[in-house]
């Protein structure tokens, strides 16, 4: 996402994602790549000064400060946060929306994903600029295997506060409970939560795959 800039060279790029490898932190290898086209572009015109590891915010707070100008970019957010500004953008949230990541990317990187964007930049003065699916979210728990949505009945979920989610697991018995990120491992373990809705991925960034 993208804050209209003002005439200055100095533009600050937020995450809440890690830095490293290509595998293992796609949006640094996405900032990375940006920049070597941002500055080739406009000559050097602009420099890119990127904050990951959430040293800025978490996403939500992302989302405000790019709309409100405090950041001028934000990457890896989640469509919903962007709901407060044009609410029929959870459509891309909605359960089983695209079979496959090469059908989201091709629907989003078309007419209907380009008409969202002017609506979010209509509403919010925040323009997206690419869509990056990155991962299918999955249900993770500490109680029981997830085998039918009926399996989630009466489980804690950690969840992130987009309202298409919440209502997704509320309708299934589930309690949603929002639980920042960086504290899930620590939740699941003590069961404050017994479960975390989220990709593959953001568990592989966060070196789930070494603590259990």
């Amino acid at each position: 996402m993208l804050q209209t800039a003002t005439a200055q060279t100095l533009l600050k790029f937020a995450t809440v994602d890690c830095e490293g490898d290509l595998l293992g932190c796609p949006y640094y290898a996405y900032t990375e790549v940006f920049n070597q086209v941002l500055t080739a572009g406009t000559a050097g015109r602009y420099e890119l000064r990127v904050f990951p590891n959430a040293q800025l915010g978490d996403l939500e707070s992302l989302t405000e400060q790019t709309a409100r100008g405090i950041i001028h970019m934000t990457a890896g957010q989640n469509a919903g946060q962007l709901s407060g500004y044009y609410p029929s953008i959870q459509i891309v949230e909605m359960p089983y929306t695209f079979p496959t990541l090469e059908i989201g990317c091709e629907v989003m990187n078309g007419p209907f994903g380009d008409e969202h964007a002017d609506k979010v930049a209509e509403a919010s003065d925040v323009r997206i600029i690419s869509w990056l699916p990155s991962a299918f979210r999955n249900f993770s728990n500490s109680v029981r295997p997830i085998k039918s949505p009926a399996d989630i009945e009466s489980l804690k979920i950690r969840m992130q506060p987009v309202r298409i989610h919440v209502e997704m697991v509320k309708s299934r018995g589930a309690s949603a409970t929002p639980i920042a990120w960086g504290e899930v491992h620590n939740a699941l373990q003590t069961g404050v939560g017994h479960k975390v809705q989220g990709s593959t991925l953001a568990g592989r960034q966060s070196h789930w795959h070494r603590r259990w």
